[in-house]
């Protein structure tokens, strides 16, 4: 062990540049008024997980229901995973979602906001220095000069004794090194890392403070963790610690897979004599494969990618619906009785939030924006749909915008009335649903539509189609209509109802009859309701797929 002067001497050595105390630092950044503050910190990868916004959406919610800030911070030290447009996307993605930032990067230019930046880790160096500086001048951190080879012999010699993995007590030989031996290492250009000098306890227990959770009982940290690496890049476990508390964090809110760090977390905040802010480990998103959990997988799980969700046209409304209520037990009661109220309005509470791990299932999800979807009034319904077909496939929105008065009277048939078969779950619904209706996807339709298996020859279906063609009138109500079809499905000796299909002989039930007009008219056995879509058309696009059908079936 140095003693107090060899320690200081030695802080001197490794940072000769660094002349300010924490003390003087944190002299330069205002208290905070708000007694709620909390962040994110992603990193510039070019992949927001679908996880990243589900702690977003908690952070920026508990805050501002709490009058506090809520912050956007940049991990950006790690730059062999950084990407170039970064930043720009993890800004578009939030602005997307709604996501009200109160400091941090948040300007296209990357002009920031706030008293307590920079806000991106790479632009910090400075702070992480001096608050390294303080732990050697205390003997709290050391450098650590082992290689690669000499560190894995260690694991090795370890495992072979059952003793528990990693550098920490006597397996850490620079912890206890001579102050000489130390700054001979260094005067020759031997690189390391600065590690922590913890108490090395195997076994010891502490209790911690979750949010969620409660009180826990946890094992202490007893490993030598690296806080600075060679390149003198701070580690996250080292870098949260200095930027939450020079930036006034009261809560970090993070993913469970953090709970086991937390005793770490709270040693090097007691390293420094500061008080940590209130930790809260939200329930891990795990999805069921094969019959067992597992988390989302960036590699594995394209769901894992928020982008997947927009190009399958899931509502943003709906994900946050959706996330809302994997966050908080009472949020999805909650919101069916609050349809037209935004979900900032719900009261979220830790209390009510999952202890363990969050089932994050696309069948729910596919649930929650059915729901969404069918209350929307069918401009706003339109109106979304537009905007993604303008996006995600373009081809399909420049042929829905030639038509599109008479697209936005098809998605409307039967909405909000008792008869309403909510048909729609994602915005990408529209592609599939409009080709029967507009003329430019209706031709891919008919040139299939003849190849579909009939009840009947194609001699009698002819005969039919011409019968229907020049008797049928767009003046009828709904249920006219369906006693006229009856009557002309009778015509040709088709069942009118069941009870008639068994009692005497005829050639087809009612639905017989009835697909061979929606084959003709829609190019399918499946539509949506046969008389709505015929007012939707207008009689002489009906009458003209009628007679073009015929000539098919010559």
């Amino acid at each position: 062990m140095l003693s107090p002067e060899e320690s200081t001497e030695l802080a001197d050595i490794l940072f000769p540049k660094v002349t300010e105390s924490i003390t003087d630092i944190e002299a330069t950044f205002p208290p905070r008024i708000a007694s709620f503050v909390t962040r994110i910190a992603p990193s510039p990868t070019g992949f927001l997980h679908i996880g990243a916004l589900y702690m977003t959406l908690i952070n920026v919610q508990l805050t501002h229901q709490n009058n506090g800030v809520f912050f956007l911070r940049i991990e950006d030290t790690d730059d062999k995973r950084e990407t170039e447009t970064g930043v720009s996307d993890i800004l578009s993605w939030l602005a997307r979602f709604g996501v009200h930032i109160d400091e941090g990067a948040i300007w296209e230019n990357m002009t920031e906001i706030g008293n307590y930046g920079p806000y991106t880790q790479s632009k910090r160096s400075q702070y992480y220095h001096i608050f390294a500086k303080h732990l050697v001048q205390k003997w709290l951190a050391y450098p650590c000069f082992l290689n690669e080879s000499e560190t894995e012999e260690i694991r090795n010699s370890q495992s072979a004794i059952g003793k528990a993995p990693g550098i920490y007590g006597n397996y850490s030989p620079w912890r206890n090194e001579s102050f000489e031996n130390i700054t001979a290492r260094i005067a020759s250009g031997i690189p390391y890392v600065l590690r922590l000098h913890a108490p090395g306890i195997v076994g010891a227990r502490i209790h911690v403070v979750d949010e969620i959770r409660g009180k826990l009982e946890m094992d202490d940290n007893f490993l030598d963790i690296v806080l600075l690496k060679k390149n003198g890049i701070p580690t996250y476990h080292f870098a949260h610690i200095v930027d939450d508390h020079l930036m006034g964090t009261t809560h970090v809110i993070r993913a469970e897979e953090w709970l086991p760090s937390l005793p770490l977390h709270y040693q090097i905040f007691k390293s420094f004599g500061i008080t940590p802010p209130k930790y809260a480990h939200t329930a891990q998103l795990m999805k069921i494969d094969g019959g067992n959990k597992r988390k989302l997988s960036k590699r594995k799980d394209p769901e894992a990618n928020v982008t997947y969700f927009f190009e399958a046209g899931y509502p943003i409304n709906a994900i946050k619906n959706y996330l809302c209520g994997l966050l908080d037990s009472g949020f999805e009661e909650w919101k069916l009785t609050h349809m037209d109220t935004p979900y900032s309005d719900y009261t979220f509470d830790f209390a009510r939030m999952p202890k363990s791990w969050a089932l994050f299932d696309l069948k729910k999800l596919d649930s929650v924006s059915n729901i969404y979807l069918s209350h929307l009034s069918n401009t706003d319904l339109f109106e979304e749909m537009s905007t993604w077909a303008k996006e995600y496939n373009p081809e399909f929105y420049a042929k829905m915008n030639v038509q599109k008065e008479l697209a936005f009277k098809a998605i409307s048939i039967q909405r909000g009335t008792d008869r309403d078969p909510k048909k729609f779950t994602k915005l990408s619904d529209v592609v599939n649903y409009l080709k029967p209706f507009l003329k430019d996807t209706f031709a891919t339709l008919k040139q299939s539509r003849s190849e579909i298996v009939l009840p009947v020859e194609a001699s009698l279906v002819k005969k039919i189609i011409a019968d229907y063609a020049s008797s049928y009138s767009d003046n009828q109500s709904g249920d006219e209509w369906l006693t006229w079809m009856r009557e002309q499905a009778a015509k040709f000796q088709f069942a009118r109802d069941s009870a008639e299909f068994k009692a005497w002989g005829c050639i087809g039930k009612f639905w017989d009859f009835a697909m061979i007009i929606r084959v003709a008219i829609a190019g399918s056995t499946q539509s949506p309701d046969l008389y709505e879509m015929m007012q939707v058309l207008g009689k002489e696009e009906v009458v003209k797929r009628l007679g073009e059908f015929g000539v098919e079936l010559i």
